[in-house]
């Protein structure tokens, strides 16, 4: 499928509702405090992890947070007084972009779970359909089947408790840096709409960032930026999270084989 780039200046484009941008590392929590308000008057409160929280706060690595839980205010707070005690200017990272070689100065999210709404889209969509979705089982399973009464009064019951819960439009917020580039950053907002009708509020929303990023300065952009922030994402998002969950003994310590063994004095 072909890629149509919205090209706003050499460091700021849009493919559909997702806006790119590269920027100095100087220039990232200023514009993200812009980011948040935008947000919040349009989509809904842009919220980070309580993990990376932590990291920021106490500089403690632990399992990265599913869920995004804390107030992206509070952290960009936590990150100026880090900022000012230290001195960095680069981001802080999760164990996943530390085995890749990137970092996140921020890492928002409009809505706590994404698996909530992949659960809420796909009983949404076997609830159209829920007798071929049972065909289908029952020809997949040999030996066990389902009470087909009582599963769907749980697939309806489930998908109500969810359907609550889903908001029009969420909207995702990402600011990363690499070793590489020190300093540069690449910065990613991308609009969903969920249960929404129009697109009008995404429109609002990305017309007064596009605004806000015209006066932003930055390296310009290849065309490669939407593939690559895709990996990113399905990293940040649990295919490699889990893996680092896993494996992190093995894959952030080289001398892993010494402690196989207990040489007694």
């Amino acid at each position: 499928m072909e890629v149509k780039y919205d090209i706003v200046k050499p460091n700021v484009y849009s493919v559909d509702n997702v806006v790119y941008f590269s920027l100095g590392c100087d220039d990232a929590i200023p514009l993200a405090k812009d980011v948040d308000r935008i947000a919040g008057r349009n989509i809904g409160d842009l919220k980070v992890k309580k993990s990376d929280l932590e990291l920021i706060s106490d500089w403690k690595f632990k399992l990265t947070d599913r869920e995004h839980t804390i107030p992206l205010k509070d952290y960009l707070d936590a990150y100026d007084r880090a900022h000012q005690a230290l001195g960095f200017q680069s981001g802080v990272t999760n164990r996943e972009g530390n085995l890749l070689g990137f970092s996140f100065n921020v890492c928002a999210d409009t809505f706590r779970s994404r698996d909530n709404i992949k659960t809420w889209r796909a009983l949404k969509r076997e609830l159209s359909e829920p007798e071929r979705v049972f065909d289908r089982y029952d020809e997949e399973q040999l030996i066990w089947k389902v009470d087909r009464t009582k599963t769907l009064e749980n697939m309806r019951r489930v998908y109500q408790e969810l359907d609550v819960k889903i908001p029009d439009n969420i909207a995702h917020f990402d600011v990363i840096s690499f070793r590489q580039f020190s300093e540069m950053s690449l910065g990613v907002v991308a609009f969903h709409q969920i249960k929404s009708e129009t697109n009008k509020a995404i429109e609002k929303a990305k017309a007064e960032l596009i605004d806000k990023l015209k006066e932003i300065e930055g390296p310009a952009l290849s065309f490669d930026v939407p593939s690559f922030v895709k990996q990113i994402g399905r990293i940040n998002f649990g295919e490699l999270t889990d893996v680092v969950n896993s494996y992190g003994d093995i894959l952030f310590n080289p001398g892993w084989p010494d402690r196989l063994f207990r040489i007694d004095p």
